[in-house]
């Protein structure tokens, strides 16, 4: 598997990943063969249906199950390889997975930020001082009053 990081932005981030086809035809030759085991087909037994009429059957309903598949272990593969950590879910742009080609796709996610913290002996904290006055008091009270006085006949 063939992974590149681009950086667009201090967040953003671009992965091109590529898939070889023998790991893609693999996963799909094992499909297959379980699949002729157990499949039911009109004019054969149970399971004795031939390899070639189960491959064009289902060959390419398989092969799009296994690129998903694929697809999303390569890119948490990819991701994990790489040290991203994905503030989201990526968004998958140019994807090519033809027949014998493989499978290539590039994906588009925004990373966390890096925070580096200043150490605690360094930092400096300003106590912020009050002054309250008898003016000061004299208000608030007149604004409870304000707030919560009431009519009496």
């Amino acid at each position: 598997m063939q992974v590149t990081v681009e950086a667009n932005s201090k967040l953003e981030r671009t992965v091109t990943v590529a898939v070889p086809e023998d790991k893609i035809a693999s996963e799909v030759e094992n499909r297959l063969r379980n699949l002729s085991r157990t499949s039911r087909i009109q004019g054969f037994r149970p399971g004795k249906a031939p390899y070639k009429l189960i491959q064009q059957r289902f060959g390419q309903q398989i092969r799009q199950e296994v690129v998903g598949m694929v697809l999303q272990s390569s890119l948490s593969e990819a991701i994990t390889r790489e040290s991203l950590r994905p503030a989201g879910s990526p968004e998958i742009g140019k994807f090519d997975a033809e027949q014998g080609k493989g499978l290539s796709y590039t994906a588009k996610f925004e990373v966390l930020p890096e925070i580096q913290l200043k150490p605690v002996e360094e930092l400096k904290i300003e106590r912020t001082v009050c002054d309250i006055t008898d003016k000061d008091i004299d208000k608030m009270i007149d604004i409870l009053r304000n707030q919560h006085f009431e009519f009496q006949d």
